[in-house]
């Protein structure tokens, strides 16, 4: 059997959004993924490269559908764009509202004050950044130099947390 015979094993099209919902194995996070050439491959990357040629460099997969298990390749569902570009399009589907982690103190729009703020000249120093939000030193340092909400970048989100 073929590689492109034994992806189409593993998707059924869901006739109420257009997706093809991938029924294999997946990764931590819930993306599909597909084993083939002797090694596992992003299901959504493969076909995409098996369709269209290799990925172009500096792009990604982006699920337009905002459904991980989507692997149908078409400007709907999945297409190959930017980090800032599916970043952009996540945040304003609302999949960054709040925090990523459920225990997380800081908001969205917290991080990106900390790090304007704790620009040169300081503003604020971190240490009374760590007293106004409640949480640690580290905290703050790990804030600024991007070890956590790393996702969370100036030139795309700022525009958006401020406004």
């Amino acid at each position: 059997m073929t590689p492109i015979e034994r992806f189409n094993q593993k998707v059924i099209r869901d006739k109420e959004t257009g997706c093809d919902i991938w029924r294999g194995a997946t990764d931590a996070k819930g993306y599909p993924l597909f084993y083939a050439d002797g090694v596992h491959h992003r299901a959504a990357r493969w076909i995409y490269s098996y369709l269209c040629g290799e990925i172009p460099t500096g792009l990604e997969m982006s699920h337009i559908c905002h459904n991980r298990a989507c692997v149908r390749i078409h400007p709907d569902h999945v297409v190959a764009e930017t980090h800032k570009e599916n970043m952009r399009r996540a945040w304003k589907a609302g999949s960054f509202e709040g925090t990523r982690n459920g225990r997380a103190r800081l908001s969205m729009k917290d991080v990106v004050l900390i790090r304007r703020f704790s620009e040169e000249p300081y503003l604020f120093p971190p240490k009374l950044l760590s007293e106004m939000y409640d949480v640690s030193l580290r905290t703050i340092y790990n804030v600024i130099n991007y070890e956590t909400y790393f996702y969370v970048v100036p030139d795309l989100y700022e525009d958006l947390v401020l406004s």
